[in-house]
């Protein structure tokens, strides 16, 4: 069994960018970090993102959330939440966990749109 240390808790989202990561080492990477709390990896064709949301980050995302979800009640569309549930297209090269996403109407393999959300400090990282 593998044991990961926590990482130190900080007001801004850490994160790590690897190039030329495989998409079986991105898949063996998901299964390894799947039981460490609180870290999200993102896919696009051989590059790979490793962060963890900072408290900000994840404060903004679920008032966006609440926002959304209101404003569909509202106009009475049905809106089916995912949450942030990792969705995988190989073909595609692409892995993502929004940090929200939604169906509109009925469920589907995809969702129809995610909320991520993005902060950075503006130091050129």
């Amino acid at each position: 069994m593998t044991t990961f240390m926590p990482l130190p808790s900080t007001t801004e989202d850490q994160r790590v960018i690897l190039p030329s990561v495989s998409w079986q080492q991105y898949e063996g990477l998901l299964s390894t970090l799947e039981d460490y709390p609180g870290l999200r990896l993102l896919y696009l064709q051989g590059n790979l993102e490793i962060f963890r949301p900072s408290p900000e980050h994840e404060m903004l995302k679920k008032v966006i959330a609440r926002l959304l979800e209101r404003y569909a009640e509202e106009v009475d569309t049905p809106l089916h939440g995912y949450g942030s549930t990792t969705f995988r297209l190989e073909a595609k090269a692409r892995g993502l966990e929004p940090d929200e996403c939604y169906c509109v109407q009925g469920l589907k393999d995809l969702p129809d749109f995610a909320i991520e959300v993005n902060l950075t400090s503006g130091g050129g990282r």
